[in-house]
């Protein structure tokens, strides 16, 4: 089942029927489809524009908090294929996720969650739908390239070694 915020409650809702994202936009907040939200994102990407989401796992942990922290996402550019950015990936039908990247091999990339090392998610760069440019955790905001945003790129790596050597 899919879990989201309302309010301040946490609502069940049905992940194919009524996929939907919470939105902010400054005071007010709503609820769309998620495909025509994401049809959205991507022209106002175009048109330079940023959107803030609401984190829905805890996949990227302890960096990214599950219907705790809210996400800046930008468009993509040249910069932001590099190993340890946070992406927006399609991976077909109502599949997305914000993981980290981890290798590129020509066109394909490499995505892993902080998480869970176990799993990977390989992709085109054509499937990539935005960067991850800031998180909002606990009511302050961390921008990639600031010293926070590094200490948690480093600390997933650092976990990832640990638990290789533990297996």
């Amino acid at each position: 089942m899919i879990y989201k915020r309302y309010r301040g409650d946490i609502e069940e809702i049905e992940p194919i029927l009524v996929f939907k994202q919470r939105l902010y936009t400054m005071d007010k907040s709503y609820t769309v489809r998620y495909r025509s939200y994401l049809d959205k994102v991507k022209d106002d990407f175009k048109k330079g524009k940023t959107h803030r989401v609401l984190a829905k796992s805890n996949s990227m942990r302890p960096f990214i908090v599950g219907l705790r922290d809210e996400l800046t996402l930008q468009q993509t550019n040249k910069q932001s294929f590099k190993k340890g950015s946070i992406l927006l990936a399609e991976l077909g039908g109502l599949n997305h996720v914000v993981h980290r990247l981890v290798n590129i091999e020509g066109k394909d990339l490499l995505l892993r969650s902080d998480a869970n090392f176990d799993c990977t998610e390989m992709c085109k760069i054509n499937d990539i739908i935005a960067e991850v440019v800031a998180v909002k955790r606990k009511g302050k905001i961390v921008r990639k390239g600031s010293f926070s945003w590094g200490y948690y790129r480093y600390l997933s790596y650092f976990i990832q070694a640990f638990n290789t050597m533990q297996m």
